[in-house]
């Protein structure tokens, strides 16, 4: 085999690494191609050993499914220094990346270091979809900008939209919002599964590594806070910064011989059997202690539009998910700064959550606005925006 031909065989097998999807197979191939202590760095990410290189390319295909890695240009080698350049290009389609490799081999041939250099990088995605393992999609919003970002996870039965007055102030003030539609809620794909919390934060884990988002800002409202604690207890919190819960309904719903203030399970089944009859109904007799006397009408009205769009099956699944879900061990898990704003007046998630998930998160930092309800995002959201930021930039 002549230097270029076994030159370009080697780029090949390399590459042929970054495109396999099979774990075993792509295990064997890091082995075969890279020395154990071997290094990987380029502007965007380092790895040493065949589990880091092995980690490493995952997470890249994770973000970039359905593409594939493929040689460009010639090889240039000189003793046991190799270059070579790459395009990333979907299955069919234009490139929407590429990049200049410089390694440095072993005598066997392996690689013992190899140093990236990205000569286009892939546009940043605006307003896309995350796909899923389970075949599922959830649909975000990204304000995009170079500043913190902050992700969102909306209450039961809404959307992302929700948290439009929120993106709107800390985007004005320089931070990178992104906002995603749980499944089976708003945009997402009508999933007819999946609405366990674990589940429910995994999809959240793969927001954040579909988009590599790091030092980022949580936030949560209502259910969303409970999606929240159990992310960092799955999934740790080595991409979080901070966390911020409005009006959780965390650490534990149900009545229990050691939580006997909660609600029995007789309750919470009678309310899902009145939602299988009437939803609407139901949602038009509780809306006024969601909001204060100064809500405007049209208000009100959007906000129950969108809990309405939510399919009866999919607002009964995850609700059940957290009120059978007791994240009183979860709470243990978060080691970051936390901040709690709950309202006084929230028949949704009285005060006394706040309290309890406040008191079992170490250093969290408790702020009861007095007369707000449930929907302090709006009913107190320059308020709640003035607190984030505060929060966010202290």
């Amino acid at each position: 085999m002549s230097t270029t031909i076994e030159n370009l065989h080697l780029v090949d097998r390399y590459l042929a690494a970054w495109n396999e999807r099979d774990h075993a197979r792509r295990a064997q191939l890091i082995a075969a191609l890279f020395t154990p202590d071997a290094r990987y760095v380029d502007p965007l990410a380092a790895s040493e050993g065949h589990a880091g290189i092995d980690a490493m390319i995952r997470a890249v295909q994770a973000k970039f499914p359905a593409h594939v890695f493929a040689p460009r240009g010639a090889v240039d080698r000189h003793g046991l220094f190799l270059r070579f350049a790459w395009t990333l290009a979907p299955t069919s389609g234009a490139a929407i990346a590429g990049g200049t490799d410089f390694a440095t081999l072993a005598p066997d041939g392996r690689f013992t270091s190899v140093t990236g250099f990205l000569d286009a990088l892939p546009a940043r995605p605006r307003g896309s979809t995350v796909a899923l393992p389970d075949g599922e999609s959830l649909f975000y919003r990204d304000t995009g900008g170079d500043g913190p970002p902050v992700v969102f996870v909306h209450s039961w039965a809404l959307s992302s939209s929700m948290w439009q007055y929120q993106e709107y102030a800390l985007r004005a003030a320089g931070l990178r919002c992104i906002a995603y539609d749980r499944r089976g809620h708003g945009r997402s794909s009508p999933a007819t599964s999946g609405y366990e919390l674990d589940t429910m934060a995994d999809d959240l884990a793969a927001v954040l590594a579909h988009l590599d988002l790091r030092g980022a800002t949580l936030i949560g409202h209502s259910q969303g806070c409970a999606e929240l604690l159990r992310y960092v207890a799955r999934h740790g919190s080595s991409r979080v910064a901070r966390l911020a819960f409005l009006a959780p309904t965390t650490p534990v719903l149900r009545q229990l011989p050691d939580n006997p203030d909660g609600v029995p399970d007789a309750a919470f089944e009678a309310v899902w059997a009145t939602w299988a009859r009437d939803f609407p109904g139901w949602a038009a007799d509780n809306e006024a202690p969601f909001f204060v006397p100064e809500t405007s009408a049209a208000m009100r009205a959007w906000l129950v539009s969108e809990l309405l769009r939510t399919h009866v099956d999919v607002a009964i699944a995850t609700q059940r998910a957290v009120v059978f879900s007791d994240l009183r061990p979860d709470l243990a898990a978060i080691d970051r700064p936390t901040l709690i704003l709950h309202g006084d007046r929230d028949v949704s998630a009285p005060l006394a959550l706040g309290r309890r998930t406040a008191a079992g998160i170490a250093g969290a930092r408790l702020e009861v606005y007095t007369g707000a309800p449930h929907g302090l995002f709006v009913t107190h959201a320059d308020r709640v925006n003035r607190d984030l930021l505060e929060f966010i930039r202290g």
